[in-house]
């Protein structure tokens, strides 16, 4: 039973269904939530428009993105603002990665929006009223939730026929107020900012800026950004963090890794230009609820925020002035314990030769290293035998007083015999 659209001009079926109901008990009910029912006499619902959202999802409403690898829901914009027949804009999930939402323009990419799933809730609070949008993990696939607190305005989320996804709140002039929008600007369609630029929401205008390491191809960002320092594999890298980034798209979602075993998993891999442990995180049956992920193409479609976003690991060359640094890391340590060992030996001969010193002073007072004297009958020189401090200290006991026989202008006189 399918809901056709409703025309403009009179004379035209507004609503039909493709089966006729013939069972008895049958109604259809519009709740108090905006779903409207077919339903038997015992409340078993047969079909719901909550299942079959058109353009716009009110709070309550449970949009089943994907099941079983499939994509079996999405929003269809309206062709016109008077016109409900099918636009050009549509808002699904994209199967190649669980962490997005797309609105397409035709089967283009128009604008990406980071929705992290398995439970995530993105909140905001307007006019009093908090606004929480979530997807959940079913274990086959994934639903996407919009809900307000309780006694809140009306509220609803809508798709417009610009391709523009709005938050709308029924105000008390009686008109719908748009709290959110996006995209907002240029800067916020896919791919704006080209390889390896990011748009940049923290100042006063969305801009686009090269990611750090890098630089603008152009005179615009049209072309993307070069890396200022070539990265070849034969070479060495880092990482640099950037934080309260909008995560790119084209990403790889590694299963079975922790956040240290992501950082081997990109490190090991010549091709890896960046890698986030996202806060995904799984409430259904997913087997493995690892949040890695890893990117070995261009990094595009990417943002940076003041408030909210992932940890981007960004692999980058090391610089000229990067390598310096590092070898003088290396080197100063290794200079600081040469000058401290040359020190220490330095000290210890130091040392060593005033103790010789001192040691050969005494023994050149005690005993004479050479005596030379003419020989009455030939002149010939005459040396006495040289006799060390240890002998004599033995000899006399240690220079005991036993031994002293007297005392002369030079000092003592020991008997050695």
């Amino acid at each position: 039973m399918v809901p056709q659209h409703p025309r403009p001009h009179s004379g035209h079926t507004s609503w039909a269904t493709k089966n006729n109901i013939t069972a008895t008990g049958v109604a259809a009910v519009l709740l108090d939530t905006g779903n409207l029912v077919l339903q038997f006499a015992n409340g078993t619902i047969i079909w719901q428009s909550f299942q079959h959202p058109t353009d716009t999802i009110l709070p309550g409403t449970r949009v089943f993105l994907t099941e079983k690898a499939r994509v079996v829901g999405r929003l269809v914009a309206w062709k016109g603002p008077v016109d409900p027949s099918t636009g050009d804009f549509s808002l699904s999930a994209d199967l190649s990665s669980s962490l997005q939402l797309f609105i397409w323009h035709g089967t283009m990419p128009y604008a990406c929006l980071n929705m992290p799933s398995g439970a995530h809730v993105d909140s905001g609070i307007y006019q009093n009223t908090v606004i929480s949008q979530a997807i959940v993990d079913t274990g086959d696939g994934f639903y996407y939730e919009f809900s307000v607190s309780a006694g809140s305005p009306y509220a609803r989320l809508m798709l417009d026929y610009m391709g523009v996804l709005r938050t709308l709140i029924w105000n008390n002039l009686s008109s719908w107020t748009s709290v959110t929008e996006n995209p907002v600007s240029s800067c916020d369609l896919y791919a704006s900012c080209g390889p390896f630029g990011y748009c940049d929401y923290k100042g006063a205008v969305a801009t686009c800026r090269c990611l750090d390491g890098f630089e603008p191809v152009g005179i615009n960002f049209s072309s993307g950004c070069r890396r200022t320092e070539a990265l070849e594999c034969s070479k060495q890298s880092h990482f640099v963090t950037l934080s309260r980034m909008k995560i790119p798209d084209k990403s790889l979602h590694v299963l079975n890794r922790s956040f240290g075993e992501c950082l081997t998993e990109c490190a090991n891999n010549c091709s890896c230009k960046a890698y986030a442990y996202t806060n995904w995180s799984s409430s259904g049956a997913m087997d493995d609820p690892s949040r890695c992920f890893v990117w070995t193409r261009e990094l595009i479609d990417t943002g940076m925020s003041s408030s909210y976003g992932e940890n981007l690991f960004l692999r980058l060359a090391l610089s000229p002035v990067q390598k310096k640094s590092k070898l003088v890391t290396i080197a100063l340590p290794t200079i600081a314990c040469l000058l401290m060992l040359t020190f220490i030996a330095f000290v210890w001969i130091c040392k060593y030769k005033a103790s010789k010193q001192r040691k050969n002073e005494v023994q050149r007072r005690l005993v004479p290293m050479s005596l030379s004297s003419s020989h009455e009958s030939g002149g010939e020189n005459i040396e006495l035998p040289f006799v060390s401090f240890d002998d004599i200290a033995a000899a006399t006991d240690n220079f005991s007083g036993l031994k002293q026989i007297g005392r002369g202008g030079f000092g003592k006189v020991y008997k050695v015999r």
